[in-house]
């Protein structure tokens, strides 16, 4: 797992807290304009005009950099599905948001300009702390969700809710990942309808009978 060493960060004052986050944006800018591989660690320190060694006093390697791109960008499409979950709507139509906002957040952030995919594969492949963050995050936006359904008596209770949890994450991971995301778009499916129809597949699989 390739991480920055969090007691150096916790030791840092604000202005290099301030310094890591410019790095990271500025590597964000590049990695979508350019693309993670053909992005060296001189230009991004060149954007900021700062020395490429001044770089690497925050991060030991451009992976480190990628890592903490991705995680900035994971964080993003969490945000957005927790807004969802926790809205003032009920639980069958959040379920039903869920899926169509990830998926619409999911290509925003990372096929917008269809450069940050290599990025993400390469986190894919990895298992970086931050994909394994942002699983555990849409783990447990869809267990909020379920526990209100269950609570209000519109899904069955009967189920474990790590068992309901884990099932609709699975079917959630088609309009997650970017590898399945991109041979989908490539193909010319319509990802949008579906994720409205898994969404409501999913939603029958869990009312109460």
């Amino acid at each position: 797992m390739i991480t920055t060493d969090k007691k150096a960060l916790e030791a840092r004052g604000p202005e290099q807290h301030a310094m890591r986050d410019r790095i990271v944006a500025a590597a964000e800018a590049r990695f979508r304009r350019e693309g993670y591989g053909r992005t060296t660690v001189a230009e991004i320190a060149g954007d900021l005009r700062i020395s490429t060694a001044y770089v690497y006093k925050f991060f030991p390697s451009k992976t480190a950099i990628c890592e903490a791109v991705c995680g900035e960008v994971l964080s993003r499409i969490d945000a957005e599905l927790w807004r969802i979950a926790t809205a003032d709507a009920p639980p069958v139509e959040r379920l039903d948001r869920l899926f169509r906002g990830l998926l619409s957040e999911t290509v925003a952030l990372l096929f917008k300009e269809r450069k940050l995919h290599d990025m993400t594969k390469v986190a894919m492949d990895h298992r970086w702390a931050s994909v394994e963050r942002h699983k555990a995050a849409m783990r447990a936006t869809v267990a909020h969700v379920i526990e209100e359904g269950r609570a209000a008596g519109v899904f069955e209770a009967a189920t474990p809710l790590e068992e309901q949890t884990q099932a609709v994450a699975s079917a959630m991971v088609a309009f997650a990942h970017p590898a399945a995301i991109e041979h989908a778009l490539d193909a010319g499916q319509d990802l949008t309808a579906q994720a409205v129809w898994t969404a409501r597949l999913v939603t029958r699989g869990l009312m109460v009978a």
